[in-house]
């Protein structure tokens, strides 16, 4: 199973709905809030593009925000298109807009309450729970999800090794291992590299090997899940559910590990900026489609074309590598992921590079301290649920 719904899906379609017999009026926006570009740029592809954002706080006068749009004071835009305007707001500080608007004699007909951001979120993922009410579901406790992801990463594992394919554990995993010999205690995602060539041979033998023999893990990127958000591959578990919010939907799929792709780079300083520049560039132009998909039909998806086009050299064949989706401090010296190293990961023995320290140390700072309380946080918020044998 996978569905994704983008989080500002319910406030864009309380606006369609109020547009439909609105021709001619004036499209404002009422409050700079941080779901107001995407918004704006979905409502241009619907032809309703928004004319004017109205704010109340004189320093953002004047400031972009997004689609060919400037922030005004309230009073300029009210006083000049008032009386042949809608305003929307969608806020937690509603309340107060509303009675601003009113005192300008701004009728109840012509301002359109939509659901914050907060409230938006919780509709979305009311709308993915539902299909599973009933249906013998139980949720799994924090520390019960984890050791579920360690049942993934043992069978990745398992896969892995007789076919010689190369990875290594990443991200908070990595520190986990270092700090921990297993998960931090409040994270709630499972990341490894793969270096390009081993990445690419794992995807096919692994789609080879479940064609022959189907197993309860199976892969999920875009190119066999055109709805799936990132240009990683996923290697889910489908007997577990996850749902996981993301900063622009939340999805329900497998409980997943993330593989992240590491490929080459030159060592020519001019070279490796033009290159990592692209690869950033194209991403950004990734990341936006991230943004509009599931808000605009037909949203167009590039994605295909803008990995044959990121710049890069094979891992094995450059002296610099880094992942072509993720800031610059993972770049490093191929010497400094191989030989591969090995460290505990809950009970088990995984790949790490074999430099392992610098990487925590670039990514981290310092890694070998435990936060403060109030910064042990999980990465994504992922809840999950296995369905109870019939």
């Amino acid at each position: 199973m996978y569905r994704q719904i983008n989080n500002y899906r319910p406030i864009l379609d309380v606006i369609l709905n109020r547009l439909v017999d609105c021709a001619d009026a004036k499209l404002i926006w009422y409050g700079k809030e941080r779901c107001l570009s995407t918004i704006a740029t979905a409502l241009f592809y619907h032809n309703k593009p928004l004319n004017y954002v109205i704010d109340d706080n004189p320093a953002l006068w004047g400031v972009s925000c997004g689609h060919f749009l400037t922030i005004f004071p309230v009073d300029q835009i009210v006083n000049k298109y008032g009386k042949s305007a809608i305003f929307f707001i969608s806020s937690e500080d509603a309340e107060t807009k509303i009675s601003r608007l009113k005192s300008y004699g701004i009728e109840d007909n012509s301002i359109v309450l939509l659901p914050t951001e907060k409230e938006s979120i919780k509709l979305v993922t009311d709308e993915l729970l539902a299909p599973l009410q009933g249906k013998g579901y139980v949720e799994l406790t924090h520390r019960e999800m984890q050791l579920a992801m360690v049942e993934n990463l043992k069978a990745f594992d398992s896969f892995c090794k007789p076919r010689g394919l190369r990875y290594f554990l990443a991200s908070g995993t990595l520190l986990g291992a270092f700090r921990h010999k297993g998960f931090i205690p409040w994270d709630d995602d499972l990341d490894v590299f793969m270096p390009d060539g081993d990445y690419e041979r794992f995807i096919q033998l692994y789609l080879d090997e479940q064609k022959r023999n189907p197993s309860r893990y199976e892969l999920i990127s875009y190119h066999n899940q055109p709805s799936f958000y990132a240009n990683v591959t996923n290697f889910i578990d489908t007997e577990i559910l996850a749902l996981m919010p993301h900063a622009v939907f939340v999805s329900l799929q497998g409980l997943p590990i993330s593989m992240l792709r590491v490929v080459g780079y030159s060592l020519e300083k001019r070279e490796f900026d033009i290159q990592y520049n692209t690869n950033q560039n194209l991403d950004f132009r990734e990341s936006e489609y991230q943004k509009l998909a599931g808000l605009i039909d037909n949203s167009p998806d590039y994605r295909t074309d803008y990995n044959e086009l990121k710049a890069r050299r094979s891992f094995d064949d450059a002296e610099v590598t880094g992942n072509p989706y993720i800031p610059k401090f993972w770049n490093t010296n191929r010497e400094n992921f191989e030989p591969a190293s090995q460290l505990e990961f809950e009970g088990g023995m995984f790949s790490v590079p074999n430099k392992y320290e610098l990487f925590l140390k670039a990514r981290y700072g310092d890694y070998s301290s435990i936060p403060a309380e109030s910064d042990r946080k999980p990465s994504h918020g992922t809840i999950a649920w296995r369905k109870l044998k019939e």
